[in-house]
Parts: C-alpha cells; structure tokens; sequence
C-alpha cells in the first residue's frame, strides 16, 4: 500500500471510529495547537504557534526511553474551554495515559495510571470534568473524571466499544450545556466486514442512555453550537453523505445530497455561530475543504490543494479563519490557515505537522 493510500485509510477509519464567516479584514487572534514528530527522535509532540505562524512553542517532550522501544508519544489532545491548558493522551511514559499540561507548556500533570488505554480526554464546557475512553476494563467504554483526574468513574458498560472518536480529530462529544455526552457503539471490525456503528446520547452522569441511529453506520461528528442539532456521517463505507438531526434523534436530514461515488465527505465541524458546516471532500482523487450552509445549501469548494483538511479542520474562535491540513504523506503533511471564504490561504506550521485545533477564548 502506497503512503497516500495508507494516509487515506489511517483518516477514514478516524473518522468511523472518529465559524461564522466574517467579512472583516482584521486577522483572528489566537494559538493554534498541532501534532508532530518533527524531531530526530520521532515522538509526537503537541506544539502551538500564532495564527499568523509566529512564535512556534514545544510543549510537551517526552522523558528519556530505550531506542529499542521508543514511544508513539500523543496519539490525542484537547484544549480547556478557557484555552489555558490543553488534556492530551500519550504512552510517554509506556503505557497510553492522560495528562494535563499548561499552554505555556509548564504543569505536566498525570490524570491516570491504568493497566488498559486511557485514550481522547474532552473538557466539559464548564472544564471541571474530563471525559475520556478507556480500556481498562478489556472494551472500550466511557469514563469521566475530575479535571484534577480524580473520580473516575465508569459511565458506559456494553459488551461492545463504546467511543467517541479516535486520533486528534475526534470531535467534542459534550453537549454545550455540558448535561449530555454523544458517542458511538457498536464494532467497526466484523466478521463479515460490516460495521455496526450507531449514535447514543446520555445524561453527563452515565444515565438515560438512548440510541438516535440504526441501520447504516452512523459518525457522530459534533454538536451544534446551541445545543439543538447534531451533525453525523452515515450511508456506509462506500459513500458516507452528511447529515444532520435533531438531539433527540428526530428530523434526520441528508445534507449532501447525491454526490459523487468518488466524493466521500469527511470531518463535517460547524462554525462556532451555527450557521455553516465546513467538510472535506474526496473528488476525483483531490480531497477538497468545501463550505455550506447549517441547511446544506450553498455547498462551494474553498480549496483545490491535494489532501487539504485529510488530517483536520479547526474554525477560530470568532469563525473568521479556518485552520487545515495540506499534505498526502505524513511527512508532507503542514498546518495553513484561510479565511472563511477559502482567500488567502498561509502555510503557519511546516511539515510534518497534523491534526490543527484553535485555542478556545473567552
């Protein structure tokens, strides 16, 4: 398998497991976090730099390891709600654990000491809790803590995986009133090769567990900013087509409607007022970041670029620019930023750098 193809398969199971458009001139401010392995030792670091690519920072360095088992180093992060410490998961020290770090990269603090995974850490929005998966207890399932770690306690309990996404693209699972919590059950690997995925919803406590979706796979892919509506990908493995529904699971509406076999949209993320959706687009073998309304009307092509938004796609706070990847091959792979209009494209992060998430300001 060639290393575009396997770029391509690393970003589609991503997904299966898992703005507003300002018309000011005045750039958005801000730090935008990424993933790289950049240095001689090959260990994914979190980095962050401005929005205009200045003041490149490391944060995070893993402590001294054997050459014959170096880590992987941070597979997944997430930023507080008040953008003053980022929640990531690493086997920096052997094991995939959760830590907590200042954005100043001061602080590292470790969350949890399990035999299993501890893996996706997300921030309730008021950031006092973290939910996260865990494999501790053998199949994945859902657990919440304390933002100091403490209080783990179980929420899921399912003979099958229970997740809300995988890798640093995985999307915010929390409702923004902080009282729900969304993610998938089911299997992505079977027997007969059918994923049986669907979307649940449950209280923030573990209770009222309901199921929205069935039938096809089902990809929860993020909350709308009031809470009302969630975006999702179904239609299987050959051709998934965004979707939106209403949070109770009503009103499923197909959003990108009879594309192309060879348009496989992807990483669906709404912008921060609601109002449109940016995804990715796989078409005729050039993955392009398209832009459309919460309706799915007015859908338009921002960029033309191979790869672009394969390894992310993350609206800055105020919705006026959009960070992305650009890249086939890991090593390719770079961090830009566009306005919403997909004008003035910048590169900010060489390569290789991966899965771009703006700082959330308040």
């Amino acid at each position: 398998m060639g290393r575009r193809a396997a770029l391509a398969l690393l970003a589609v199971v991503a997904v299966l497991l898992a703005g507003a458009c300002g018309d000011g001139e005045k750039p958005a401010r801000g730090r935008i976090a990424f993933v790289s392995d950049r240095v001689a030792d090959g260990v994914a670091e979190i980095y962050t730099v401005a929005a205009d690519g200045t003041g490149l920072a490391r944060l995070t360095t893993a402590p001294p390891f054997s050459p014959e088992s170096p880590p992987t180093g941070v597979q997944a992060y997430a930023w507080s709600p008040d953008g003053q410490k980022i929640a990531f998961a690493s086997d920096r020290d052997g094991n995939l654990e959760i830590y907590v770090i200042n954005a100043d990269g001061s602080g590292l603090t470790r969350l949890t000491e399990s035999p299993g995974t501890d893996t996706l850490p997300r921030w309730s929005p008021d950031g006092k809790r973290i939910a996260f998966v865990s494999l501790r207890d053998s199949n994945a399932e859902i657990y919440i803590m304390n933002a100091d770690g403490t209080d783990q306690t179980r929420l899921t309990r399912d003979p099958t995986d229970d997740f809300f996404g995988v890798l640093g693209i995985a999307p915010d699972p929390w409702s923004p009133d902080g009282q729900s919590i969304a993610f998938q059950r089911g299997s992505l690997f079977q027997e007969d090769g059918a994923p049986i995925l669907d979307i649940h919803v449950m209280n923030a406590d573990g209770s009222l567990q309901l199921r929205l979706t069935q039938g096809d796979p089902a990809l929860f892919s993020g909350w709308s900013p009031d809470g009302k509506k969630i975006i999702f990908l179904t239609g299987g493995l050959e051709g998934p087509e965004v979707y939106v529904m209403n949070a109770d699971g009503s009103g499923q509406t197909r959003l990108t409607e009879n594309l192309p076999a060879d348009h496989v949209p992807g990483f669906p993320v709404w912008s921060p007022n609601g109002k449109d959706i940016a995804f990715m687009a796989e078409r005729e073998g050039q993955d392009v970041i398209h832009i459309m309304k919460a309706d799915g009307s007015g859908q338009t092509a921002l960029t033309t670029g191979a790869c672009d938004g394969l390894l992310g796609l993350s609206w800055s706070p105020d919705g006026q620019l959009i960070a992305f990847t650009r890249g086939c091959d890991f090593e390719e792979v770079e961090v830009w930023v566009m306005k919403a209009d997909g004008s003035s494209p910048t590169r900010i992060a060489e390569a290789p750098a991966f899965f771009p998430a703006w700082a959330p300001t308040r």
